[in-house]
């Protein structure tokens, strides 16, 4: 009985260490925005000809800093944007483009910005 009650105390406290630890640090990536406030704090909005409409992202310094499904670019300071395959992963008034990693900037991935 106490081995129970100490295994399920234990487990209880691993998911309480390990529910902070998601990679969606900051889940308001690609909201729309016009000002920083739009945006859920830690966030900046990303306004002007390559994030048309306004974006709401997060500043990085690499891409571990960065929710699931972006990257952290080496524009505007090191911001985290979306990855993609084709046009077709993006936003209208977006496209698909090579862009430099933040922290490597002999690799390029694929991420979505303005057209």
């Amino acid at each position: 009985m106490k081995i129970r009650f100490f295994l399920m105390v234990c487990f209880c406290f691993g998911l309480f260490l390990f529910s902070g630890c998601a990679d969606d640090a900051f889940d308001g990536v690609g909201d729309t925005c016009a000002h920083d406030r739009d945006c859920p704090a830690p966030g900046t909005c990303l306004t002007g000809g390559d994030y048309p409409g306004g974006m709401c992202s997060v500043e990085c310094n690499h891409s571990g800093q960065c929710p699931s499904a972006t990257e952290c670019i080496d524009k505007s300071g090191g911001v985290c944007l979306f990855r993609c395959d084709s046009n077709r992963d993006c936003p209208n008034n977006w496209e698909c483009s090579s862009e430099k990693l933040r922290g490597n900037k002999d690799v390029k991935v694929k991420i979505c910005i303005g057209d």
